[in-house]
């Protein structure tokens, strides 16, 4: 190396940086000439002293500075060692305390003048002095780097948890110790434990059966329940997939749908799948789950429940299988109920037929028995010798005049003798001029053209059933005038009586044709829909009403084969 290369001390450097600011002061400072042009000795060495002056003085400036900057230091270093949150400890080798900050007088809970010269271990629970002494020990034999979990007795403060460090001072007297209060921390990690056991005892115990996965689908955990669903112990489960538990057309289903939520990083709930138990059964379950994510929000995995719904889905089975039986018994029951309705409406409408020949062969008899012999009885009256217009006499033949018109009525309401001599359609007109007649009630007869075969049976109904509605319009309606339409068309014989009178809510009071008010409409009713036929009925208040009665031919053609009387017709 060459001596251009000889590197210069900083300390020479420094020194002819301060010659050179101080001869540019100097040279400032004397007026006229410079040193360089002085002759005399005596000037040039007064020069050099007042250089040498002003270095020093530039010397003590910067002294001046590095001591203020040193001290500014130790005050920064001193508020953080006192306000650190570490309590910061000198001891001896016997753990006097000799140095203390102030976060470690508040760890111990006594003020640091009290703290010098006490030992440290008095402060430890009993059970840890032991362990403390040991570290101790090791830390000035050169175990540097030791540390150590004490408990800590605090003056009228519940105990601390501290971790406790040292290293050894550079003379080996003494050691450097740090306290960092764990408490805290401490306490969130028990009660993350105990929240943790609470966790996983009720995950135990349900009736599902918990589960965790990675981001590649294999299990991480899984609750110890699994055993008794599945047969397997959570150890057996742990690195498997929940693909591998599945027969293999339900793996590929399954794995797709859970690769798609996967993919999204979505909660899915209640999927179905089948899961084989170890001894290869099958059952039927639900799965959900969540995502699970690192601190920085990356999902890491999943978290779920598996529920068995094996008992529920054969249950759901049997119950639909039941209702399924149900329902037929239901449907043969409907169709018997059905079938025995049509029985007793053949039965009733046999009856109705029945009655009306019964009707008819009374009001027969009453004609051609009651009524000659009431004719009979006036002739003989009338015949006696004597007077014939004796008073005792004409009683007698008024009261059998009276019997005689009685026996009349009582045939005519057996059975009209009109029907007998007319077609349906006849005995109506008449029918309409009886009214009028009896009950001043003018009816409007409106006939179609009908050239459908009768049966007189149902004639009958039909005409005793118009003469009940007429009657109704005579007594309720409050009017003067009512219609009455008879109608034939291809399939169906109708009859229907209407008035514009007060009306009434047929709902409100007739119910299901039954009540004190309703008893001739119910029996009409009753007559016609057991022949199969329709009643209707359109009223409301203030509106009017119409009745209106509808048969099939098929029923109004029916004759009775058993009447003597039907032959030939």
């Amino acid at each position: 190396m060459t001596p251009a290369q000889t590197p210069v001390p900083r300390e020479t450097s420094d020194a002819e940086e301060l010659r050179r600011r101080a001869e540019t002061l100097l040279h400032s400072s004397l007026p006229g000439d410079s040193p360089a042009n002085a002759a005399a000795d005596p000037q040039r060495l007064l020069h050099e002293l007042q250089v040498h002056e002003i270095e020093l003085e530039l010397q003590n400036e910067q002294l001046r500075q590095a001591q203020a900057e040193t001290e500014a230091a130790l005050e920064r270093f001193a508020d953080f060692h006192d306000f650190s949150p570490a309590g910061f400890f000198t001891l001896g080798q016997d753990g006097t305390v000799m140095q203390v900050n102030l976060s470690g007088a508040r760890l111990l809970g006594l003020e640091r003048s009290r703290l010098i010269g006490r030992r440290f271990g008095a402060f430890i629970f009993a059970a840890g002095r032991s362990a403390f002494d040991e570290f101790l020990r090791g830390t000035f034999a050169g175990d540097t780097g030791r540390s150590c979990e004490l408990e800590l007795v605090v003056h009228a403060q519940p105990p601390r948890i501290a971790q406790v460090s040292a290293t050894l001072s550079p003379d080996q007297r003494e050691c450097r110790t740090v306290a960092v209060d764990v408490t805290a921390q401490k306490q969130v990690v028990q009660a993350l434990r105990l929240s943790e056991r609470r966790l996983r005892d009720v995950a135990d115990v349900s009736a599902d059966w918990v589960w965790e996965v990675d981001l590649t689908g294999r299990y991480t955990y899984a609750s110890a329940n699994v055993r008794g669903l599945l047969g397997y112990a959570p150890d057996e489960i742990i690195g498997r997939t929940a693909f591998d538990l599945m027969p293999d057309n339900e793996a590929v289903r399954v794995q797709a749908e859970f690769a798609a939520y996967f993919r999204r990083g979505e909660v899915f709930r209640d999927l179905e799948n089948i899961v084989l138990d170890s001894l290869g059964g099958r059952h039927d379950t639900l799965t959900s789950g969540t995502p699970v994510r690192d601190g920085a929000g990356q999902i890491i995995g999943y978290r779920g429940v598996n529920r068995d719904i094996t008992r529920r889905r054969r249950a759901e089975e049997a119950l639909k299988a039941s209702k399924q039986r149900l329902r037929e018994m239901a449907d043969s029951l409907e169709s018997k109920v059905a079938e025995r309705t049509a029985q007793l409406r053949t039965l009733s409408a046999q009856l109705t037929l029945t009655e009306e020949r019964e009707r008819r062969m009374l009001a027969q008899d009453l004609h051609d028995n009651l009524g000659q012999l009431l004719a009979a009885i006036k002739i003989k009256l009338t015949s006696l010798p004597g007077d014939p217009l004796a008073p005792s006499i004409r009683e007698v033949v008024e009261l059998v005049e009276q019997a005689d018109r009685a026996a009349r009525n009582v045939g005519q309401a057996l059975s009209p003798p009109i029907l007998q001599r007319l077609d349906l359609a006849s005995a109506l007109e008449w029918l309409g001029e009886e009214i009028e007649r009896v009950y001043g009630l003018r009816v409007h007869v409106d006939l179609g053209e009908c050239h459908k075969h009768l049966a007189e049976e149902i004639q009958a109904v039909l005409y005793r059933s118009a003469r009940e509605l007429l009657i109704n319009v005579a007594r309720h309606a409050a009017v003067r005038d009512a219609s009455l339409i008879c109608l034939c068309n291809d399939d169906r014989l109708v009859i229907a009586a209407s008035d514009a009178g007060c009306g009434f809510e047929p709902a409100d009071h007739f119910g299901a044709w039954s009540g004190h008010h309703s008893l001739g409409l119910r029996s009409i009713h009753e007559r016609i829909v057991n022949l199969g036929g329709e009643v209707d009925i359109d009223s409301s208040p203030g509106n009017g009403t119409t009745v209106t009665l509808s048969v099939p031919f098929f029923v109004a053609q029916r004759e009775i084969r058993d009447d003597p009387h039907n032959t030939g017709r």
